[in-house]
């Protein structure tokens, strides 16, 4: 990517024309219209959910290997891209962060707020971990060689 000036993923899809809609065999599926977790589906009813959710992984899967063609990116470099609020202006940055939020808390009231402290407790872990030494006293069950 050019660093001579200050450009974003956004542009160069902006440059292309949009390709045209394809019906989806599978309409997608409202949260609203989820049923709850506790009532019971039948195996065709649960087989449907899982093929709306394998199509609409495929289309994101899709979508997303076409913003790693158009860019050169990978898919670490456009994530560490997509992180980093320095990327987008303060209204664009807000925008990004409700619109996550909103989306969070439609999935979990899918699939429950007990994920919700999971995902958080990971998180939590993944940021609080601290790198061990590398000397042999930090390693535990070591024979010494001397």
């Amino acid at each position: 990517m050019e660093s001579s000036h200050s450009s974003n993923i956004f542009d160069e899809a902006g440059k292309h024309p949009p390709p045209s809609k394809k019906s989806s065999a599978v309409p997608p599926i409202s949260p609203l219209k989820t049923p709850a977790a506790t009532t019971k589906l039948s195996d065709e009813q649960l087989a449907e959910m899982f093929e709306r959710a394998r199509l609409m992984k495929e289309e994101i899967e899709n979508k997303l290997q076409e913003v790693y063609d158009k860019t050169g990116m990978t898919r670490k470099q456009v994530e560490n891209y997509m992180k980093n609020p320095k990327n987008f202006t303060i209204q664009e940055w807000q925008n990004i962060q409700i619109g996550r939020q909103d989306w969070e808390g439609k999935l979990y009231n899918i699939i429950g707020q007990e994920y919700k402290a999971k995902r958080e407790k990971v998180v939590q872990d993944q940021s609080s971990k601290e790198r061990k030494g590398k000397t042999l006293g930090a390693r535990k069950n070591w024979i010494p060689m001397r």
